[in-house]
This record gives C-alpha cells, sequence and structure tokens, in this order.
C-alpha cells in the first residue's frame, strides 16, 4: 500500500487588539522606558496611535539606538591586565 503525503496550508489571521477588526491588520512595535512592545492594529486604531505619539515625538529628540549585552560573552582581557602586569 502506498501512502501519499497531504500538504498542509497554515493561515494565520491578525486581529486587532484593540477592537478585533481582521481587515489590514498590521503589527506595530514601539519602546518605552527601555521596554519594546507590539501591538496588532487595524487602519483606524494604527492612525489613533500614531496621531497620539506624534504629539509626544514632536517634542523629543531621538535617542542613538543603545545595544544590549549579549549574555554569556566575555571580552577577552588584556595580557598584561591577566598577568597582573601594567
Amino acid at each position: 500500500m502506498e501512502v501519499r503525503a497531504m500538504a498542509t496550508v497554515t493561515q494565520v489571521m491578525l486581529t486587532c487588539d484593540v477592537c478585533g477588526n481582521t481587515k489590514g491588520v498590521q503589527t506595530r512595535t514601539f519602546t518605552l522606558d527601555g521596554k519594546t512592545y507590539a501591538i496588532d492594529l487595524c487602519p483606524k486604531d494604527g492612525k489613533d496611535l500614531s496621531k497620539v505619539a506624534s504629539g509626544f515625538i514632536s517634542n523629543a529628540r531621538q535617542a542613538a539606538a543603545r545595544q544590549g549585552r549579549r549574555r554569556g560573552v566575555r571580552r577577552p582581557r588584556s595580557r598584561g591586565a591577566a598577568t597582573g602586569d601594567a
């Protein structure tokens, strides 16, 4: 008996986290107080977020992107520091 493989199609449907709408939903990300957030928003709620944020952004200064420390990675010491030689 021959076994035939079947195809599987997985469809992901985003819903607006504010109103539950499913049309035109996009994931928006933003950072506040050092924490990054993601929210799925329909076009209307996305515009609302942009409108509120623009009032603050117009008075803010752009900060340089911070690079986070990578866990478990140590920088090698110079030979002089490792042996106590200056």
